[in-house]
């Protein structure tokens, strides 16, 4: 922990605004003491942003939800990867596969910490995903309401348990079902993005004209076409437009 305290204090001298903490969970981290680590990051003096990315469901508590509801150093944000919506697909994944204990942490997150952004990925087309069970991952995209969604292609790997495993999945099928669910979600995040517009939010400016709030992690989703602002630094930007992936704005 004092080694990343220690980084963190370092990136923040020269200037840096935005502190991601990614690992493959991030709540396993140190056997559970993410809630203390963030504790500690907030301590550090300066106008910065922190980043939670990846942390699977059952990593997420209480504990955690407050701390990352108590300070606005914080991004209100999760990346909670799923990986996909039927019982029986998450069983053969070797994921945690009861969706209800999943939409009850869901429910307790947006309770927690009202207005989080939420984010996770699927993968279509693991071997064995009938049509029956495309179509429940479709009805759990529209349950849940993800602000961000990343859809991913089963991919066949020489060496990996479902390699062998049978029923698999055409090409064109797995393309196919991936550009049906990012239709789905993309609808979802059309109609978040519009209900911002006439909202000043708090915008990082990672380029001349373009930045992020806390509801957009770097790279991976969308960004903020702005009128004005200075490059690193935070500026107050009132929300002019949205598509289903980015928003434009005029700092304020």
């Amino acid at each position: 922990m004092e080694d990343i305290l220690e980084e963190a204090r370092s990136v923040l001298k020269r200037g840096v605004k935005e502190i991601i903490l990614v690992a493959q969970d991030c709540g396993f981290y140190d056997g559970g003491k993410l809630p203390e680590l963030l504790k500690r990051l907030i301590e550090i003096p300066g106008d910065f942003w922190i980043r939670v990315l990846y942390v699977y469901p059952e990593r997420i508590d209480r504990e955690l939800l407050s701390v990352i509801a108590s300070s606005d150093k914080i991004c209100k944000y999760l990346d909670v990867p799923l990986q996909h919506g039927d019982s029986g697909i998450l069983k053969e994944m070797k994921r945690p596969y009861d969706l209800k204990k999943t939409l009850e942490k869901i429910a307790l997150i947006r309770k927690m910490v009202p207005d989080i952004t939420l984010r996770t990925s699927f993968i279509v087309g693991f071997p064995g995903e009938s049509e029956e069970a495309f179509e429940n991952l479709i009805d759990f995209v529209q349950k849940i309401e993800f602000d961000h969604v990343g859809v991913f292609e089963y991919s066949r790997e020489k060496g990996t348990p479902a390699y062998g495993m049978k029923g698999q999945i055409s090409s064109r099928v797995k393309k196919a079902r991936r550009d049906e669910v990012m239709a789905v979600q993309q609808k979802i995040s059309r109609e978040k993005n519009r209900a911002m517009i006439g909202k000043t939010v708090r915008v990082l400016m990672d380029s001349t004209g373009s930045g992020r709030s806390e509801r957009f992690a770097p790279e991976v989703d969308g960004e903020i076409r702005v009128d004005g602002g200075k490059v690193g630094e935070f500026s107050l930007v009132k929300i002019t437009g949205a598509t289903e992936y980015d928003l434009r704005g005029r700092v304020v």
